[in-house]
């Protein structure tokens, strides 16, 4: 009776979440088949990872809580978490991401990449990079949500690193 119910409900969900083009849902509570449902009515379904952040509430909150830098303001069950940990990163993109690029997830909605903001530091920003980088193998869609300062300072490198490849064809040039 009581497991009747809950598949009630979940198919009202998933039929109330196939109304919209584009979903970004919370990963755990989601299977293979509740996204084959979704994609049969075209619905895209990104999985959100909370990057930046730890979420007490995470089954694996434990494993990585020696990472947190400081409370997140107005979240009080999450804290900003150190990005440059190896350990953190893999487990974003080894163990996490894996598992959802296997489960049929169009993309992955990383959150929190604002923590370059809250801490602009040299690490903070090669494990934001690295992180983004051992995604791609995936080829997946990313999106970015929280990071304007982190993606501007990626545009700003790239230019420069253009602007130097130009003068050095340049140079090359005029010999």
């Amino acid at each position: 009776e009581e497991e009747e119910e809950e598949h009630k409900a979940r198919l009202k969900q998933l039929a109330f979440l196939s109304g919209y083009k584009t979903v970004i849902v919370s990963p755990g509570t989601f299977t293979k088949e509740d996204l084959d449902y979704l994609k049969k009515r075209k619905t895209t379904v990104y999985a959100y990872i909370n990057v930046g952040a730890l979420e007490q509430y995470n089954p694996d909150y434990k494993k990585f809580r020696q990472f947190a830098l400081a409370p997140y303001e107005n979240w009080e069950d999450e804290e900003w978490g150190d990005v440059s940990q190896t350990a953190w990163q893999d487990y974003i993109t080894e163990d996490l991401a894996k598992k959802l690029a296997k489960s049929g997830f169009d993309g992955f909605f990383l959150d929190n990449f604002d923590v370059y903001d809250r801490f602009p530091t040299e690490d903070c920003y090669r494990g934001l990079t690295k992180i983004l980088q051992n995604l791609q193998k995936y080829k997946k869609v990313i999106l970015l949500n929280g990071g304007d300062r982190f993606v501007q300072r990626i545009i700003e490198e790239k230019e420069k690193s253009g602007k130097a490849e130009k003068s050095k064809e340049n140079a090359q040039k005029s010999r």
